[in-house]
């Protein structure tokens, strides 16, 4: 584990996105000082393919054990803050330079993907209905157990709503 901090940045929804997805949360998980390589091959067990880096292999884990959409990205490689809005109908994410991606119909910019070299993660999770409040806990518990167990380094989450449209991170 390093010690090793990201930068602050501010995360918010725009009330637009509220308006075409009322119930929609999106709760981001922070990893920071994490060893996303040594320990790939025990996460691997989880998927059947071969990941090529640890974080990846657990929220793809995750995401299909519980049926919800995540991203990562690393935030080292991020530009300012995130802002969420819509755009042609989408919901999409982007920082001060760029789209990072499309959410709920998934397009990745690769410019801030994670790697195994990856040292932090910021990861998020869009829930809608009829994934309850308890759901949602029990999912971001899990992720911070296993990013715990399998990457090591110090989590944060926070969760946005329409009651809460940004966070700072």
């Amino acid at each position: 584990m390093n010690n090793k901090k990201t930068e602050k940045m501010k995360i918010t929804i725009k009330p637009e996105v509220f308006k075409k997805f009322p119930q929609l949360k999106v709760a981001f998980i922070l990893a920071e000082g994490i060893d996303n390589k040594n320990k790939v091959k025990k996460a691997n067990h989880l998927l059947a393919e071969m990941q090529k880096d640890t974080i990846t292999a657990l929220l793809y884990y995750l995401a299909l054990k519980h049926i919800v959409p995540f991203g990562a990205d690393n935030p080292t490689k991020i530009k300012g803050d995130i802002t969420f809005g819509i755009k042609k109908d989408d919901l999409y994410y982007r920082d001060t330079k760029r789209v990072l991606g499309t959410k709920l119909d998934y397009w990745k910019n690769v410019t801030t993907a994670i790697s195994p070299a990856s040292w932090c993660a910021l990861i998020h999770f869009e829930f809608l209905p009829p994934v309850s409040v308890a759901k949602q806990k029990e999912i971001l518990d899990e992720a911070e157990e296993l990013i715990k167990a399998f990457c090591g380094g110090e989590v944060k989450k926070k969760v946005l709503s329409k009651g809460k449209k940004s966070a700072i991170l």
